[in-house]
């Protein structure tokens, strides 16, 4: 049976199940209905072939994902490295590996791709790809790479990796996904990381071999999508955590003792769990402020309905046996009073059906407990659901010389870059992001010993010596690290590695940079996720100098360190350095000023 025409109409028509036999390509711009075991398939003329109603109804730029019946559109190749060329890929699979579509034990349909590595000494550098072209809408965006998987034989972690290569050729360059290395996978798992594209619309997806072991394995995969991922909708969320910074007006319930408030976070509302001991309690209204960061939304609280609705309880507890908080009127309503947006109020009376305040000597007795337990949406997280699929993390670094300041060389992926020893000057990596620096990014610059376990390099400990994260000079040297802004640019920064890491150490005045388990990148995280109440200050770790910094910049710079027991900040005051310090043995509380380092 065959039609050629447009808007085909069949009545009662049987296909012929086609199982996994042989098929020929239809003409160019035409295609296909198989009948396969039962599943219908459109073939392409490029011989690919789709199952009818698989996938999402996203874009996928892998025509041929799943293998049924060929490998159409992928090709494999033989390099030398273990990550794929940039460059277009030559040679053939070594002659021990092949790459099939095998219909033994398929993942989906009735076939699946077949990469079998064979028992040769050393073929890394082997591997398949697929070219595919993306729509200009997807440039500069984060793309989904997925595949369902199975590895057998003697395969380990990161045998294998997946890859992305933008604009092919020449000027090729290597994109590493959030996740390169092909795990153990020893039950079909669905496989899946992102890539970010650039300004490129031509790209190659390889599946690359990454080590040299003489094993045997295989890999099955199956069902490959590389397109926009759906956005998924959600809103912050956090575990309860202490914070007391609520406070119970002390005009009204005196000097209160143990205090203690937990809150927790779920979109743009707060719940709050708190306690405490009253004072004397007085002739004025109970209240309850909020932190100075939080405010009510006024706006979900509105003043038609605030004198009316309450938010939250609180009960006033005493030491009497068997007494009836009810009756003896202990249990208060928390309300928005519809003015004071930093405040609650507190109240057991009702006047014309709206709240009034209440005194604190009306409600509760001096020394009694008060527990209280509310609600309330908060002003700073007004429209706090985010789109985890936009949420990008960006790893970039520099992959230029060590020792030489670079502007051109940029790399990608979490693996980031290894330190190289000591540096005879102070340099300068530049590092470029491949999605625009917006105000509302994070921006962070990471260190590791390892290359696995990743912290901020501030306070950050290398091969046992601490990172200073500004750059400090003194006797015509500088030591530590930080970030620059490139004045002009959206998507680049510049790293600023000064001669030496630190000038901390008791030993000596200066630390080099270590040449081993030292690595470097930086972060950049899209519309990163809020946790928890924000925090009204940092903690730091003060570094021990034998050498005291000297502030390079009149009525500028200055610095804090220790000096044995002594707190010093040192400041250059229109030329003349002056330090101020505290000794922190002891008692005492007088600073000493001085034009000497103590």
């Amino acid at each position: 049976m065959s039609f050629v025409g447009n808007n085909p109409r069949f009545d009662s028509t049987i296909l012929t199940d086609q199982a996994a036999g042989s098929v020929g390509n239809p003409t160019a711009g035409a295609h296909k209905v198989l009948d396969r075991n039962g599943v219908l398939y459109i073939k392409a003329s490029d011989g690919s072939e789709t199952p009818i109603g698989s996938g999402t109804g996203s874009i996928n730029y892998i025509k041929n994902s799943g293998g049924e019946g060929n490998t159409t559109g992928w090709t494999g190749y033989a390099a030398a490295a273990a990550t794929p060329p940039t460059t277009a890929p030559t040679g053939s699979l070594a002659s021990s590996n092949t790459f099939t579509s095998s219909a033994v034990t398929p993942l989906r349909g009735t076939a699946s791709f077949l990469y079998t590595k064979g028992a040769a000494s050393n073929t890394q550098g082997n591997g398949v790809y697929y070219a595919f072209t993306i729509d200009a809408a997807d440039c500069n965006k984060r793309l989904s790479i997925s595949f369902d998987a199975l590895t057998g034989g003697t395969y380990t972690a990161a045998d294998l990796g997946v890859y992305v290569v933008a604009n092919p050729g020449a000027s090729g360059t290597l994109i590493m996904p959030s996740v390169s290395s092909i795990p153990v996978i020893g039950a079909i798992t669905n496989f899946q990381v992102f890539f970010n594209t650039t300004t490129a619309t031509t790209y190659n997806l390889f599946v690359h071999q990454n080590s040299t072991t003489s094993n045997t394995f295989t890999l099955e995969f199956d069902n490959v999508q590389v397109g926009p991922s759906a956005a998924v909708q959600t809103v912050p969320q956090t575990d309860w955590v202490s914070d007391n910074n609520f406070v119970p007006d002390a005009t009204a319930f005196g000097t209160v003792t143990n205090k203690q408030f937990y809150t927790k976070r779920v979109g743009d509302t707060l719940f709050v769990k708190g306690v405490w001991q009253n004072g004397t309690v007085t002739a004025n209204a109970m209240k309850l402020a909020f932190p100075s960061y939080l405010t009510l939304d006024s706006t979900k609280l509105n003043s038609a309905e605030s004198s009316i609705r309450s938010v939250g309880y609180a009960v006033g507890a005493v030491s009497t046996t068997g007494d009836n908080l009810f009756s003896n009127n202990r249990v208060k309503y928390l309300f928005y009073d519809g003015s004071d947006t930093a405040t609650l109020y507190m109240s057991g009376f009702v006047t014309s059906y709206a709240f009034t305040k209440e005194n604190a000597n009306n409600a509760f007795t001096n020394s009694s407990v008060v527990t209280v337990e509310f609600s309330v949406p908060i002003a700073q997280w007004a429209g706090s659901s985010v789109n985890v699929s936009n949420s990008v993390v960006e790893y970039v670094s520099n992959n230029g010389t060590w020792d030489s300041d670079n502007s051109t060389s940029f790399s990608y992926g979490p693996a980031g870059q290894a330190m190289g020893g000591t540096l005879s000057s102070d340099r300068i990596k530049r590092v470029r992001f491949l999605n625009s620096i917006q105000s509302t990014d994070k921006l962070e610059l990471e260190v590791s010993e390892n290359g696995i376990v990743w912290y901020p390099a501030q306070s950050g400990v290398i091969n046992g010596s601490t990172i200073i994260t500004s750059i400090s000079s003194t006797g015509g040297y500088s030591a530590g690290v930080n970030i620059n802004y490139v004045s002009g640019s959206t998507t680049d920064i510049d790293i600023h590695f000064a001669q030496y890491m630190n000038m901390a150490n008791d030993d000596s005045p200066f630390s080099n940079w270590p040449s081993t388990n030292a690595y470097w990148r930086v972060v950049k995280c899209s519309n990163p996720l809020s946790v928890g109440i924000p925090l009204t200050g940092y903690d730091f770790h003060l570094l021990q100098r034998s050498t005291a910094p000297v502030p390079q910049t009149s009525s500028s710079d200055s610095y804090t360190y220790m000096s044995g027991s002594k707190f010093v900040i040192v400041y250059n005051d229109g030329g003349t350095v002056r330090y101020k310090y505290l000794d922190m043995s002891g008692t005492g509380v007088t600073w000493v000023h001085s034009t000497s380092a103590p």
